[in-house]
């Protein structure tokens, strides 16, 4: 007797409940059990709650070790039962690949599988900085280096990017379950470090936007050399940093216009006039 197949979706919420799209909330209105995580994003305002009102149903919270450690049991069982199972992640959970090893599993299962996307922090920040997507270099994790090793790794992605004249997107180390989350000058400090150990003095006076709590109301984005946005204490999560390699014409006048009528940081999202 053949074993019913369940159907798995995986559903990006974006960056705040206000930017979840009304095909998620349908999607999760239909499934038969959500299950959501927030270790790999958190959202910049609001909380799950917003979108369990949103689709009058309870959410159930896994971590890390139960989708990586444990292989995600929970929702296979469902699955082998022939459920209709949602998973939900702040952002979009698939540009970064975190999930792909579950969606791979239920299609080789043989259950169906839908992807839900959500508002990307990558698309997002350049959205916002005035950058086009054809100028980013790379988008990495900054994360605090465990060695020297380490550190001239980050680094050297980084340098090599930039010499290149492209951008470069670094989202900030978080831990959710221990709560710890990276800011912008923190972020700063550690590259400076990094290029005064290895001689490089370019970097500090190198141009970079901050970028803090992107889709809230609250949002910050901060335009100085990494030098001064060392110094620039923001409180708004989560946190993000693009460093620029050569602007285009069209970028470069944007961010000056964002300067001039602004100041050094802006919102765009508030009610500022």
């Amino acid at each position: 007797m053949s074993m019913k197949k369940g159907h798995l979706y995986i559903v990006g919420l974006g960056l705040s409940p206000s930017m979840v799209s009304m095909l998620a909330i349908e999607t999760l209105r239909s499934c038969d059990h959500v299950f959501y995580e927030e270790y790999t994003s958190i959202p910049s305002e609001g909380s799950i709650k917003d979108i369990e009102i949103l689709t009058g149903k309870g959410f159930e919270k896994l971590s890390r070790r139960d989708l990586e450690d444990l292989s995600a049991i929970e929702i296979f069982t469902r699955l082998d039962k022939g459920e209709k199972i949602c998973l939900a992640s702040w952002g979009d959970p698939l540009t970064a690949t975190t999930h792909i090893y579950i969606a791979s599993e239920a299609v080789r299962r043989g259950h169906g599988y839908t992807y839900i996307p959500g508002i990307s922090i990558a698309t997002t920040a350049l959205g916002f900085s005035g950058l086009m997507i054809y100028r980013l270099g790379r988008v990495m994790t900054m994360v605090r280096p465990r060695s020297s090793e380490e550190a001239g790794e980050i680094y050297g992605k980084i340098r090599r990017t930039l010499d290149q004249g492209m951008h470069v997107l670094l989202l900030l180390e978080m831990d959710v379950e221990k709560g710890y989350y990276m800011k912008i000058h923190e972020a700063c400090e550690i590259l400076l470090k990094i290029s005064k150990d290895l001689g490089d003095k370019d970097l500090e006076g190198r141009k970079a936007l901050g970028l803090a709590g992107l889709g809230s109301r609250s949002q910050k984005i901060c335009y100085a050399s990494i030098k001064d946005l060392s110094k620039i204490v923001i409180e708004k999560l989560p946190q993000s940093i693009l460093i620029l390699g050569q602007p285009y014409f069209t970028e470069q006048e944007y961010i000056e216009s964002m300067v001039k009528r602004y100041g050094s940081c802006w919102s765009l999202l508030s009610s500022e006039t």
